[in-house]
């Protein structure tokens, strides 16, 4: 919990310990011990089991509070997201590179080995995803996926169940990319994953689930059968709802938004006749938006649902 003792809590309850009070976090993230908490200035902070050095702090020492990994841990470079798996770790860089630390048994570190690292080490675009800029990683329990700024998705780790949906239940020890055809060629945006299953959604709304398992009822397709390539989850299951973030508007922006933007309701093309001005007063409203280069980054304008709005040069 990050409270400096063992005590389990019934009810939310601020951190205070340590010197991160006061600090803006931008990003958290929990594995099944340990949790990490990303400050808007780059810095990373652990907690929690240290088995596997997936706390990043060069040691197996467990931690009762966040403490910051130190900056040289990551040459200096600022970091600006964070992923956990079940006793492995992953920052992604402003750069387009990412460090992974923590076990490696099943190549969840995508680093060609199954030995674990107590200190995060890079994986390098020029070595690695095709030599293009990550956007995003997600952790399951033992494997890791990532997106880069082709909108490709590229998975490592173990292959049980078909988690890493390379048709298979081969282990990667280094990313490797999926099948564009098994998203119909469209470009990954987001992906999560869990033990033996995973998902993605594609830019157009699309969601994509895969794997097998005990789990594979959680796949959202109505035969209940595990997937071994990604498969898209019948929209209609959904009424037809497209998968993206999104955020509650207040009654009259809401019909403000709706009218400008939905051909039947007055509207012309999608963010064509409404003002830019209503869309950035309705974004700035209802959107905390990360200030800086931070909020320029391709894969944080996605997560936090402003790519289709940037792409159209609306804002």
């Amino acid at each position: 919990m990050g409270h400096g003792n063992t005590t389990d809590k019934w009810i939310l309850t601020l951190i205070e310990t340590g010197d991160i009070l006061g600090k803006d976090i931008i990003f958290i993230a929990t594995g099944v011990l340990h949790s990490m908490a990303l400050e808007a200035t780059g810095t990373v902070r652990t907690w929690g089991f240290s088995g596997s050095g997936q706390l990043g702090h060069n040691n197996l020492e467990d931690r009762l509070m966040p403490t910051a990994v130190t900056r040289e841990a990551f040459n200096m470079h600022k970091i600006v997201s964070v992923a956990e798996g079940r006793v492995h770790s992953v920052g992604v860089m402003m750069e387009g590179n990412f460090w992974v630390w923590g076990n490696g048994y099943m190549g969840q570190l995508g680093l060609d080995n199954q030995i674990n690292q107590i200190i995060p080490i890079m994986i390098g675009k020029d070595t690695a995803f095709g030599e293009s800029d990550l956007l995003s990683a997600s952790c399951g329990t033992f494997h890791m996926m990532a997106v880069t700024k082709d909108g490709a998705l590229w998975t490592f780790g173990k292959g049980a169940e078909g988690a890493l949906d390379h048709n298979d239940r081969e282990n990667r020890l280094v990313p490797t990319r999926v099948e564009a055809q098994h998203f119909g060629n469209a470009n990954v945006v987001s992906i999560a994953g869990v033990v033996y299953h995973s998902a993605a959604v594609t830019e157009d709304g699309t969601l994509f689930t895969w794997g097998t398992g005990d789990e594979s009822k959680g796949l959202g397709h109505s035969s209940g059968m595990p997937m071994w390539i990604p498969t898209r989850v019948d929209p209609s299951l959904m009424l037809g709802a497209r998968i993206g973030p999104c955020h509650k508007l207040q009654p009259m922006r809401a019909m403000a938004f709706a009218m400008g933007t939905h051909s039947r309701l007055g509207g012309g093309c999608v963010y064509v006749t409404i003002p830019g001005e209503l869309v950035q007063r309705v974004i700035e409203a209802y959107t905390i938006w990360p200030e800086g280069r931070t909020g320029e980054l391709d894969g944080m304008v996605q997560m936090l649902g402003g790519g289709m709005m940037r792409a159209k040069g609306s804002i």
